[in-house]
């Protein structure tokens, strides 16, 4: 079978369709991946053929982008700004992706690409929509942040989520369908999110009980796609101070820019050096730590989370869908500084779920703030408890498997003509 896989964005959006359309092409299927340039080594490493889309992205873009976007305190205006911006970079890509697509018999698009849904339209093809985040599903159980307001509370509440998003994307999204030469559409947002086919969750049910209003939206929860590239070797500085001392705390605000690196460099800092803890800092996007760091601080570029994270005493995160994975992987405590989108959610559900300290918001962030934070986390040993089992859990799953599995499950049952075995939960 012929399969297109489209996304977009950072690394924590298309590292988990890199590892899906591995997973698809060891089962023998002819998948390819349509994702930006920027992920070509990426793809590289894992083996998958990639066919780039977009316009070549710099940083520097990116980080002009996200410090209009952290300027604004309004999140439901924010939300427009983020549509807005996706929508321009989406508009370019849209050529690419419809002749990256062009000889597909089915595509799998993350839950938000506009390009994917368009290409499947135009090509008469069905599609996968696919979800790191089940904000966007209607649910009866609990809101996304795991709170719990009954049933008819968390209906409504998850339904009003899904109008405002609609409200704040359809206006940009439906440009991507013009510029496609589609009519636009009415509700194009939830549209998207919801393939008539099948729609997979990539998060995993240990963490996320699945609800009970899932299968008949025809969503099969799999467990978490995470990719793994075993070759990696620690440079020896690195090496060697994880093993050197107690286990440091791991901090990575990953592809978040906009606010000010060198004051955050200094929250962290001074957080650290008043407990006394030694930590792994990630430069990341933001290029956080561009100074004179005192000798129980390591900066670093890009380090593997399956490889940095079981090492720490606990991390420090922004709250993105793939860097939350990692974390809850890897059985270790979270702390929690959201900046934008879903991180908010995630923060709260882990606090919740007694993995994570009170969450962080970014324009809070400082010494105090932080130190308390993870003082709380690291001498928690019910926390530390209830990560391990969990990341036990997590690591026993088989996400890829379960999503190859309910891919060729439906296909298999539109070419025989079986009427709603899209229907059926893995």
């Amino acid at each position: 079978m012929r399969i297109a896989v489209t996304t977009w964005g950072s690394e924590g959006d298309v590292r988990p369709f890199i590892a899906l359309t591995r997973r698809l092409r060891q089962a023998g299927q002819d998948a390819w991946l349509a994702a930006p340039r920027m992920h070509i080594e990426r793809a590289a490493q894992a083996g998958v053929p990639l066919r780039t889309i977009g316009r070549d992205l710099r940083i520097e873009d990116l980080r002009d982008v996200m410090t209009r976007v952290m300027r604004e305190r309004n999140p439901l205006r924010q939300a427009g700004m983020i549509f807005g911006a996706i929508v321009d970079e989406m508009l370019a890509a849209l050529p690419d992706v419809l002749a990256a697509t062009r000889d597909a018999e089915l595509i799998v698009h993350h839950q938000i690409d506009v390009t994917g849904f368009a290409a499947a339209e135009i090509h008469k093809v069905p599609r996968v929509s696919c979800h790191l985040f089940h904000g966007g599903l209607r649910s009866s159980a609990a809101t996304p942040d795991g709170r719990n307001f009954g049933s008819l509370g968390n209906r409504l509440v998850t339904r009003f989520f899904r109008f405002l998003m609609g409200h704040f994307a359809d206006g940009h999204f439906n440009r991507v369908l013009v510029a496609a030469g589609l009519p636009p559409r009415p509700r194009l947002w939830v549209s998207i999110c919801e393939s008539p086919l099948l729609n997979l969750l990539a998060v995993s049910p240990s963490l996320v009980p699945t609800d009970p209003l899932w299968p008949e939206q025809r969503v099969t929860q799999t467990g978490y796609w995470f990719l793994d590239v075993s070759d990696f070797a620690p440079p020896p500085d690195l090496a060697d101070f994880v093993t050197q001392g107690p286990a440091p705390v791991a901090v990575t605000f990953g592809s978040m820019t906009g606010p000010d690196a060198r004051l955050q460099t200094e929250a962290i800092v001074g957080a650290l050096t008043r407990l006394g803890r030694r930590a792994v800092l990630q430069a990341g996007w933001n290029q956080l730590g561009e100074t004179d760091l005192p000798s129980h601080i390591l900066r670093v570029d890009y380090v593997p989370h399956d490889w940095l994270f079981p090492r720490a005493a606990c991390v420090v995160h922004h709250g993105g869908a793939g860097t939350t994975a990692a974390v809850v992987r890897a059985g270790v405590p979270h702390v929690i500084v959201h900046h934008l989108g879903d991180q908010p959610a995630w923060a709260k559900l882990l606090e919740l779920r007694g993995l994570a300290a009170k969450p962080l918001p970014h324009q809070k962030l400082k010494a105090t703030s932080l130190a308390e934070r993870i003082a709380a986390v690291v001498d928690d040993a019910d926390m530390h408890a209830r990560a391990r089992a969990m990341g036990e859990r997590v690591r026993a799953e088989d996400g890829l498997g379960a999503a190859v599995a309910a891919i060729e499950r439906v296909m298999n049952a539109e070419a025989s003509g079986v009427a709603g075995a899209a229907q059926s939960p893995a």
